[in-house]
């Protein structure tokens, strides 16, 4: 969530800040509350949180709708 400063370090045999995309990969993220980042849209918002918490693959996208749907309600 936050950008090294100083330092390196290793996850999983990938390089912080180098192979972000492989450390990205390996290691999960579990807030203990559902938080909001200033630079996703709602409806990426909704995504990531479909993903991590509701729907398989192939109905991500309905999850979404509907989810939409139900916070303009």
């Amino acid at each position: 969530m936050l950008e090294p400063t100083s330092g390196s370090a290793v996850i999983n045999g990938f390089e912080v800040p180098t192979q972000m995309e492989g450390v990205y990969q390996s290691m999960g993220f579990c807030p203990q509350h559902d938080i909001l980042w200033e630079e996703l849209t709602v409806r990426e918002h909704l995504t990531f949180y479909t993903r991590l918490k509701f729907a398989p693959t192939d109905q991500e996208e309905a999850f979404v709708v509907r989810l939409d749907w139900l916070a303009r309600a």
